[in-house]
């Protein structure tokens, strides 16, 4: 039984629904909070690893190493510029790591460059009819929900 399940998430797409709920759950918490728990992030992690070594055992994609340090270094490189212009939350930083860490860095560089096309476009509209000031601050992970939906669909 347990294996069925292991194999489903790894042979079928279970890992992305996965992940796609987490990002909805965290998206509605997002918008009502404006920020996200420290818990939920790592309990977001451990599922992406979760996901990343069922994949490697059942020979789905490769564990590398120089990965892994690639994806951890450009999270704290993202996280540590986050907050010193607070353009971006750290808690954002972190889910394009867990997602690069899930679904793979060229993907998650896909994901983060549609969700900021998104948020200016957004944005900009927002701007235009007087809704938002350029002071306002707005969730992130939705937009992150919305290019991660994008970027599954269309590979």
């Amino acid at each position: 039984m347990q294996q069925v399940i292991i194999r489903e998430v790894v042979y079928g797409n279970m890992g992305s629904v996965i992940i796609l709920a987490g990002l909805i759950i965290m998206s509605v918490i997002d918008i009502k909070r404006k920020s996200i728990h420290i818990g939920m992030l790592i309990i977001m992690g451990i599922i992406a690893v979760g996901i990343r070594v069922a994949e490697s055992m059942y020979g789905k994609a490769e564990f590398n190493i120089y990965e892994l340090l690639i994806i951890t270094g450009c999270t704290l490189a993202m996280s540590l510029i986050c907050a010193i212009t607070h353009m971006l939350g750290a808690a954002d930083a972190v889910i394009i790591g867990i997602l690069a860490l899930a679904i793979g860095i060229r993907k998650a560089i896909s994901v983060f460059i549609g969700a900021m096309m998104v948020v200016c476009i957004v944005c900009g509209i927002l701007l235009i009819l007087k809704r938002l000031r350029r002071k306002d601050t707005i969730p992130f992970i939705p937009f992150i929900l919305i290019s991660y939906m994008g970027v599954t669909l269309c590979g």
